[in-house]
């Protein structure tokens, strides 16, 4: 822990900052709190935390939504927090220019940041909150995660940070990033179960009903034919893969449709995609199933055939390690109920 703090008291300082989303600010201040009761509850606790909402400005914050928050503390001495919580910062369908100016606007709160984890503090974001982390430098040539579908966005503006967002949590020493805005509960248990222990963490889940989503991330992402890529090269990839994927295809065949080599395709997706040619093809693929498998009643092995695989066994394999989920279980999920004819008939005459 940072500082000389040598009670059982953790200092946490909860990060404010104009478009953010203060739901994720007083949940993540509210459930801190909550742990301290819990933690009186076995009667000898291990520790409670101290939360404070602490920003640039004390004047107040206005989130996102128009909300604003008044009672925000100024940035504290870095030596006298233990941890810091960076809740999601701007939505994750910004702009690269818009991004630039938030970025631009929270240059103290990254300075301090800095300080911060010089100081010995533990640093956790979730969702968009991570790219304030990278822009003080502190996730370089580390593993990080973000929300699913800010990833490019992300990619383009802090390449040294090796981007992770089929990922819900990352840890690494120190330094935790977090997936969506609102995956928090699970980097909240985390962190309780650090601070105060097993008994605390798993009692404050109990009382707030408080779900941890472990999955990853990439159970939900979708959209990899939707993103406009700004490099001309990946851009024309995309329309080529859109076009082909349900047929066999090499890598080749992605460097002939782009007049690239092999060799500088592969170093080109990896710097503007942050994977492999085959890799993209292989989440198109994994995308158009998850599509199928949510708004169709196809048999799953005619999904598989119509994406271009002939071995339905290895596509599950393949499906399961993207996603985490067995076909059978995202569809049982995320799948919308396809009525026939006659249940539809049977449930207007039952109305």
């Amino acid at each position: 822990m940072a500082g000389n703090n040598d009670s059982m008291e953790t200092r946490v300082a909860v990060v404010t900052f104009p478009v953010g989303l203060l739901s994720s600010v007083f949940s993540m201040q509210e459930s801190l709190v909550a742990a301290n009761y819990c933690s009186y509850q076995f009667g000898a606790p291990r520790g409670t935390f101290k939360v404070d909402l602490v920003g640039q400005s004390t004047q107040g914050v206005q989130s996102y939504s128009g909300a604003r928050v008044q009672c925000v503390g100024p940035l504290p001495d870095p030596t006298e927090v233990d941890l810091v919580v960076v809740p999601a910062g701007p939505p994750p369908v910004i702009d690269q220019p818009s991004l630039q100016a938030w970025l631009t606007a929270n240059e103290q709160t990254r300075d301090w940041l800095v300080e911060t984890h010089k100081g010995g503090a533990q640093i956790a974001s979730t969702c968009t909150g991570s790219l304030l982390l990278a822009h003080a430098g502190l996730l370089d040539g580390l593993p990080a995660t973000t929300h699913w579908v800010i990833e490019q966005v992300a990619q383009q503006q802090f390449p040294h940070v090796l981007w992770r967002a089929d990922e819900t949590m990352i840890e690494h020493e120190n330094v935790i990033t977090a997936g969506g805005g609102y995956i928090y509960p699970a980097l909240l248990q985390h962190l309780i179960r650090q601070y105060l222990g097993n008994e605390v963490a798993v009692e404050t889940s109990r009382m707030l009903l408080m779900d941890a989503h472990n999955e990853r991330q990439a159970v939900y992402r979708q959209g990899a034919l939707d993103v406009k890529y700004p490099n001309p090269r990946i851009e024309a990839l995309k329309h080529f893969v859109a076009s082909n994927f349900r047929k066999a295809m090499s890598l080749a065949d992605m460097a002939a449709a782009v007049s690239l080599s092999e060799r500088t395709l592969i170093r080109t997706c990896q710097k503007e995609l942050g994977m492999t040619p085959m890799q993209f093809l292989q989440r198109v693929r994994v995308e158009s199933v998850m599509n199928a498998l949510q708004v169709t009643a196809e048999p799953v092995n005619q999904i598989v055939w119509d994406t271009g695989y002939e071995d339905v066994s290895s596509f599950q394999r393949l499906f399961k390690r993207h996603t985490g989920l067995t076909m059978s279980e995202y569809r049982r999920r995320f799948g919308v109920k396809i009525y026939n004819h006659e249940e539809q008939l049977n449930g207007a005459f039952q109305a």
